[in-house]
């Protein structure tokens, strides 16, 4: 979640409001050649902003413009409910609590990794593609006080081997067999070529199974080279907790958070090879 940061914003506290117009109500749609529809003041935007903004920062958190799940994080961490969070690649248990009897799941599948570049004589290029983040999805599920629930956090997909390697596709999440989200695909390793040179990222094909509601992968971004030394890797696909790995001419970033795919990598002109980067891993979240 974030502030407003376009250039058009106001300070850093909400202005005075405008004197009221009317009696306050709900919008409407108008209606041509009558009357106008209605327009959605700052005041009005504000108040709801703030709102939110206020939701997460209670709980703990600070704003992050590259996490669009703070408002959900926020309502777990609210008081009246109990919660536990996996995030250790690997298989974990969980005993279902006393009474409990029915718990709120949420999946997300890790990111991929972005292949490798290879090394470049003065005529050439070689730009890997971004990954693609990780499915994911949730579900309410009726479980039995006392039993033992095995689940798995996806690893995150492994970074292309420098000459061209491909990046390695991102483990599933699951819990059970009820709900199981897998991980995003990695992209290409890349040979080196004259410029123009543009390698696509992976088809998203991927979806969570078994979700009431679901979350595809994310592609990440094509890599770009305009010139011998114009040159840039493809930024990797971002999910709900986790930004893709940012990508430029020179430094090769994994994926952020959890279920990010990582940026691309990038050789301009008479350049070495590079490896590419690692995707970050799932995450299981379990409230009951």
């Amino acid at each position: 979640m974030q502030l407003i940061a376009n250039g058009t914003q106001g300070g850093t506290s909400i202005p005075a409001k405008q004197t009221p117009s009317g009696t306050p109500g709900y919008g409407n749609s108008g209606s041509p050649g009558t009357f106008s529809p209605t327009v959605l003041d700052p005041d009005v935007f504000n108040t709801i902003l703030a709102e939110l903004v206020g939701i997460v920062l209670a709980s703990g958190q600070t704003l992050n413009a590259s996490n669009n799940a703070q408002l959900l994080q926020a309502i777990f961490a609210l008081p009246g409910k109990q919660g536990i969070n996996f995030s250790t690649p690997g298989t974990f248990s969980f005993t279902v609590p006393a009474n409990v009897t029915e718990v709120i799941v949420w999946v997300l599948g890790a990111g991929g990794g972005s292949g490798g570049t290879t090394a470049c004589t003065g005529s050439q290029v070689s730009v890997s593609a971004g990954a693609n983040s990780g499915t994911w999805g949730w579900g309410v599920f009726a479980v039995t006080p006392g039993t033992v629930i095995s689940g798995v956090i996806g690893a995150g997909g492994t970074a292309g081997a420098s000459g061209g390697g491909n990046g390695g596709n991102g483990g599933t999440s699951s819990f059970g067999a009820m709900i199981s989200a897998p991980g995003g695909h990695g992209s290409l390793g890349v040979a080196a070529n004259p410029p123009p040179l543009t390698q696509a990222p992976p088809a998203a094909t991927n979806n969570c199974s078994g979700a009431a509601v679901n979350g595809a992968e994310v592609s990440g971004q094509a890599s770009v080279s305009g010139t011998t030394v114009n040159a840039f890797g493809g930024p990797g696909g971002s999910g709900p907790w986790g930004g893709g790995g940012s990508a430029g001419g020179g430094a090769v970033f994994a994926g952020q958070g959890y279920g990010a795919g990582a940026g691309g990598a990038c050789t301009v002109a008479s350049g070495s090879a590079r490896t590419g980067a690692a995707g970050s891993g799932g995450l299981v979240i379990l409230q009951w």
